[in-house]
Order: structure tokens, then sequence, then C-alpha cells
């Protein structure tokens, strides 16, 4: 959780970096200040305020026993198919005719 998030933080402040070298000082204000804050911030809420709010007001964590006695039965695995298998009787020739023969 915590390095996808930081490398997505990174990459996007290495994307807007460029935008601070710009001689327009409109562009410099409006678009690579407001960028780099909101990454800022989007990093500090995913990585810092949603797991606070979260582990204060999330769902209480699952809890197994220790000796397994509550636990389901693993299901067996599923057989194979059974093969079906068509066989001539012996002496048996196919005279006929067949799609695939013309």
């Amino acid at each position: 959780m915590f390095a996808p998030v930081l490398d997505g933080a990174v990459s996007t402040l290495l994307g807007v970096l460029m935008l601070a070298g710009s001689e327009f000082d409109f562009i410099v204000r409006y678009f690579f200040a407001v960028l780099a804050i909101l990454t800022i911030l989007g990093v500090l809420n995913g990585l810092v305020l949603l797991p606070v709010l979260l582990s204060l007001f999330g769902p209480y964590p699952e809890v197994s026993p220790a000796n397994a006695r509550n636990r389901l039965p693993t299901p067996s695995p599923e057989p194979p198919p059974s093969i079906v298998r068509f066989a001539l009787p012996p002496g048996h020739t196919n005279n006929g005719s067949d799609s695939s023969d013309s």
C-alpha cells in the first residue's frame, strides 16, 4: 500500500516539476503550485489520514481461533471430467459418406 502511493506521488511530482521552470508566472502559480499541493495533500490523505480514520471507525478485524475448531473444512478438489471414448467394433469399416470427404 505504501510503495504504490509513494511511487505515484513521486512520478507525478517529477512531471509537475517541469512546470516550475516556466518563464510565465501564471504557469508556475496556477499549474505548478496547484498540482504540487494537490499531489502532496493526496499523499498525506492516503498514507496518514485515511488509515487513521479507518483504524478508529473501520470494521472490526476478523479473528480466527488458534486451534481451528470453528473453521470450515477445506473442500476437496473436483474430480477430473470423465472422458467419453467412441470406438468402432472390430471388423467394421466406415464405408459411408462423410462430410469431410467432399
